[in-house]
């Protein structure tokens, strides 16, 4: 599935809809969901994290597996020695759009520390997106009520 086709920004892509960059090279205005009521994308977030976790970053080295690294049940011994990439379309989508703070603030969403680690993930040794996600986090805390946090 990450061999094939970028499915991590294909998901993320379709999450966003309208305002994905994607839609922006498009002719024709894309039908937006749920109307009101945003629609349940959680199931959706959950395996955005898991993939998230799989592949690695430009900043990783290539033999290292970090603690967030997702330790999926192989199928093969040959499974074990991929190494799967974050596509540039896929992380661009993750870091200059407003994807995370369509999770962050979803209050249905209750997978959070899944979440987290893909979060963890894709920080490591990025300072610049280490400051976003905690400029984000520290926004949705301030929008919380006290109970919540």
């Amino acid at each position: 599935m990450l061999e094939r086709s970028d499915i991590i920004a294909d998901l993320i892509d379709f999450m966003l809809g309208h305002k994905s960059p994607r839609a922006a090279g498009e002719t024709e205005k894309r039908t937006t969901m749920g109307g009101a009521v945003p629609p349940p994308f959680q199931p959706l977030y959950t395996l955005v994290a898991l993939l998230i976790r799989t592949v690695h970053t430009s900043t990783m080295d290539l033999g290292e597996r970090l603690p967030t690294h997702a330790a999926p049940k192989l199928v093969s011994e040959h499974e074990g020695f991929k190494t799967y990439f974050l596509s540039e379309e896929a992380h661009i989508m993750l870091t200059k759009t407003e994807f995370i703070e369509k999770v962050i603030f979803d209050n249905k969403y209750t997978e959070n520390a899944e979440f987290s680690k893909a979060l963890a993930h894709l920080c490591y040794k990025d300072l610049k997106f280490t400051r976003k996600v905690a400029k984000k986090l520290l926004k949705s805390i301030s929008y919380s009520s006290n109970d919540e946090v």
